[in-house]
């Protein structure tokens, strides 16, 4: 209701859902600036105002990158954040990862580039949220972050069959290894998978390393450093008794029958094309930033800076041992 004195009031007569991005604009303008309804701040602009709301405090994180950026250069590919507290802007996730930049054709991500909306002038290429760090006080939780870090490049390798391009080879969300590919124990999911004989299988590992089909879509391998590969087709009688799916968290000593698929790269080739740009000139060094944000209602105590230098200087190592020692990680942010 736009009264004569030209205030203004936002009127409903129920509210359903959890949170929304309420606002004004006078139009014919992309200039936006956040405000605050109630206090009627700021004033005097020429844009739109608007005002987030939700049930629970959630983390802006490309108001964080901007502040970060504000004090440090812009020379990261990536860069980590940590909490001092739950602030999760995704529910119901522990952590995920954001493809802010992406110029690699061939590994199933289209070409895209929104740096400059999280204030980086190119460099940056991902995000990766962890929430908060006191879960990892008394362990680095490598799991989480090196299955978080290869987002940046997979998992979303397709490849061609008879029948046409196949996804069998993927799993939850279409970007996470199946559960019936043998991933070599990817830290992208999927699972080590044993041939038994007969028709049966079984997982025997998982979570320990980027598997050759991740680092060829890192650009660390060759197309040539891929020996064929298989997954497991109408998988069936499992044991224990429960009713598996390709999206299922890997799990080891898990037997189950079913017909074996082997997969040449030049499948994955002939479905997306050669990975561009390769092996050899691709970048094998990636730089990272970790941030550690805090607040009045959580603050950054040693305890926790000291966990997250810590899982930094840890990461180093941890990453060239699980790319077997073809990529390598700087942590520091000079």
């Amino acid at each position: 209701m736009l009264h004569a004195t030209g205030e203004i009031d936002l009127v409903w007569g129920t509210m359903q859902s959890r949170q929304a991005v309420v606002g004004v604009t006078p139009g014919a303008t992309l200039d936006l600036a956040a405000a605050d309804l109630s206090a009627a701040t700021p004033r005097g602009t020429a844009g739109a105002l608007v005002e987030r709301f939700s049930e629970t405090e959630k983390l802006d994180l490309v108001s964080v990158l901007r502040r970060f950026y504000a004090g440090h250069p812009d020379s990261f590919q990536q860069v980590v954040l940590y909490t001092t507290r739950p602030l999760n802007p995704i529910p119901g996730t522990l952590a995920f990862e954001i493809n802010v930049k992406n110029a690699v054709t061939g590994i199933g991500l289209d070409r895209s580039d929104d740096s400059a909306a999280w204030g980086s002038a190119g460099a940056l290429e991902s995000v990766v949220y962890m929430d908060t760090v006191d879960q990892y006080l008394a362990t680095d939780g490598f799991e989480f972050l090196g299955h978080e870090v290869g987002h940046r490049w997979g998992a979303r390798l397709r490849f061609r069959d008879p029948g046409g391009t196949s996804l069998a080879l993927l799993g939850r969300a279409i970007v996470h290894w199946s559960f019936f590919l043998d991933s070599q124990a990817s830290v992208l999911e999927g699972n080590s998978i044993r041939d038994l004989g007969g028709g049966r299988f079984e997982t025997v590992d998982f979570t320990r390393r980027y598997s050759l089909l991740d680092q060829y879509a890192m650009g660390l391998r060759g197309p040539d450093e891929v020996p064929p590969f298989f997954y497991v087709e109408a998988a069936d009688d499992f044991r224990p008794n429960r009713g598996y799916k390709a999206g299922s968290t890997p799990e080891a000593g898990v037997s189950f029958t079913g017909l074996r698929r082997d997969v040449r790269i030049d499948q994955v080739i002939a479905a997306l094309g050669p990975r561009v740009p390769p092996a050899g000139q691709a970048p094998t060094l990636w730089h990272q930033a970790y941030v550690l944000v805090s607040d009045a209602g959580a603050v950054a105590t040693d305890a926790r800076r000291a966990a997250v230098a810590r899982i930094r200087a840890h990461f180093e190592p941890y990453y060239r041992a699980a790319t077997d020692g073809r990529g390598e990680v700087v942590t520091t942010l000079h």
